[in-house]
């Protein structure tokens, strides 16, 4: 895991800064665990990135990445997570979203599987309205 933390970083920092992070599945995962370091102070994400999103994400079954969640509190870093209730990683989604700030996270439930789903109507919209949100932000930096 932290060959893949360093690594990532090394590409943060030589490529970005960038908007936002996105992954889906184990990159959802990823996406996650950055998001986790950096509401920690982590400085190698302190300017990476500003929002997270993590599509079919899950917290990592790994240990170290787990006592990481544990320790630093809900992760405040803007997050949007998204998620299949026939995904048989559903279970862990509702986990994931309980590790992250409700003021700063907003979660899309979708009736598909594990995809990165067509969204429409209300889903859509609080998709919208997250990106939104997020550039009204950047603006203000």
């Amino acid at each position: 895991m932290e060959q893949t933390i360093d690594r990532v970083a090394t590409i943060l920092k030589e490529q970005g800064p960038f908007d936002g992070i996105l992954g889906f599945s184990q990159g959802g995962a990823l996406a996650g665990v950055l998001a986790c370091l950096k509401h920690q102070g982590d400085p190698r994400f302190a300017t990476a990135f500003n929002f997270a999103v993590l599509c079919a994400g899950f917290i990592p079954r790994d240990g170290h990445a787990r006592m990481m969640f544990e320790r630093g509190g809900k992760v405040k870093v803007p997050a949007l997570l998204i998620a299949g209730t026939k995904d048989q990683m559903y279970q862990l989604h509702e986990e994931t979203v309980s590790l992250f700030d409700r003021d700063t996270t907003v979660t899309v439930v979708h009736p598909g599987g594990h995809v990165v789903p067509k969204l429409e109507g209300e889903e859509a919209a609080k998709v919208r309205a997250f990106f939104e949100q997020q550039r009204s932000r950047a603006a203000k930096l």
